[in-house]
């Protein structure tokens, strides 16, 4: 069906998230990020690059790129201790009205506990400057810590995750 309630001529929407949000600090964990441009316009966009500024630790899995925008690797800098990643398009990336285009990849990492956020710029021919989110696709490592209370008659055990403002209780264990 056709799509209502679209703005007057250029809108974007260009969002990004990640998969899994929540890890253990010091484990290599693959993460999924996925970018998002949405036509929220009456106006064709044309795409013809995206820069991606990976968290501190993070790095590029070749090969991992896929989606409707390119399956193709991003070119890979490092910038301030960061890695960027840099998709550029030659034909530009043509995105309809009432469309909504994305591109996966993966990252991996192994840092310590903390909020570990991400930055993604699309250059649209339409917009004078690029479109940028920030800050978006939000990774919460947390510190692991295994504890232990006696009671002389039952002893608990636990590892608890802890991170920013909250805690998770990952297992438990009562023992006689």
């Amino acid at each position: 069906s056709p799509v209502t309630n679209l703005c007057q001529g250029a809108t974007v929407y260009l969002s990004k998230g990640v998969a899994p949000s929540i890890a253990s600090a010091y484990s290599l964990v693959t993460y999924t990020y996925t970018i998002t441009i949405e036509n929220q316009g009456t106006s064709s966009l044309q795409a013809s690059n995206i820069r991606d500024l990976l968290p501190v630790g993070f790095a590029y899995v070749s090969g991992s790129t896929s989606g409707d925008i390119t399956s193709v690797d991003p070119a890979t800098t490092m910038f301030q201790g960061q890695q960027r990643l840099e998709w550029s398009f030659a034909p530009k990336k043509l995105i309809q009205p009432g469309e909504t285009r994305s591109l996966s990849f993966e990252a991996q990492a192994s840092v310590g506990a903390g909020d570990y956020w991400n930055e993604v710029w699309v250059t649209l021919d339409e917009f004078e400057d690029r479109v940028y989110s920030w800050p978006t696709a939000a990774v919460q490592v947390m510190g692991v810590f295994d504890t232990t209370a006696t009671s002389g008659r039952s002893t608990v055990s636990s590892e608890v995750w802890v991170g920013s403002g909250s805690y998770v209780v990952s297992r438990w264990t009562v023992t006689r």
